[in-house]
C-alpha cells in the first residue's frame, strides 16, 4: 500500500472479462436478452462496485474498510464478454482530523473506452497528526 498519494496519481485495477451464471433476472437469460434487443445478457450493477471496491482495498488496505467513503453512478450497462476496469484518479490530499484524506474521482471502463459507472471515493490515512491527537486508525 502505498504511503503517499500525489494530485493526478492514477490507480488501475487488472482488465476482467464480466460473465453473468444468474438466469433470475430475464436480462441476464441469454434467449431473452438477444430477443429483447441487447447483444448479450446485463451483468448485475454490482460487478462494477466490486471492481471499484477491490481496488481500493488494494492501495488502502484496511484502512478502506474503515475511513472510505464511496458514490457512484451507472451510467450504462455491462454485457458478459465485455471486459471492466476500474480506474481512480487522485484529485486532492487534504488534511483531516485523522490524517490526510485522499479524493479520487473513480470509474469503470469497457473495452471500448466507454464509461459505464462513475463516481467520487475518499479514504482517510492516518498520519502522525492523527495518532499524535488519539484520533488515528493505528
Amino acid at each position: 500500500m502505498p504511503t503517499t498519494f500525489r494530485e493526478g496519481d492514477t490507480l488501475v485495477s487488472p482488465v476482467v472479462v464480466a460473465q453473468t451464471h444468474s438466469k433470475g433476472a430475464p436480462v441476464q437469460d441469454p434467449e431473452v436478452a438477444r430477443s429483447s434487443g441487447l447483444k448479450a445478457p446485463v451483468v448485475p450493477n454490482v460487478f462494477h462496485f466490486a471492481r471499484i471496491t477491490e481496488l481500493m482495498l488494494e492501495h488502502f488496505g484496511a484502512h478502506w474498510r474503515t475511513h472510505g467513503e464511496i458514490d457512484v453512478r451507472y451510467i450504462s450497462p455491462l454485457h458478459a464478454g465485455d471486459t471492466l476496469q476500474a480506474r481512480a484518479r487522485v484529485l486532492k490530499v487534504a488534511p483531516d482530523p485523522e490524517g490526510d484524506r485522499v479524493h479520487l474521482d473513480v470509474r469503470c471502463e469497457n473495452q471500448d473506452g466507454a464509461v459505464l459507472a462513475q463516481g467520487a471515493a475518499s479514504c482517510v490515512l492516518p498520519s502522525a497528526r492523527g495518532a499524535a491527537s488519539g484520533t488515528g486508525a493505528g
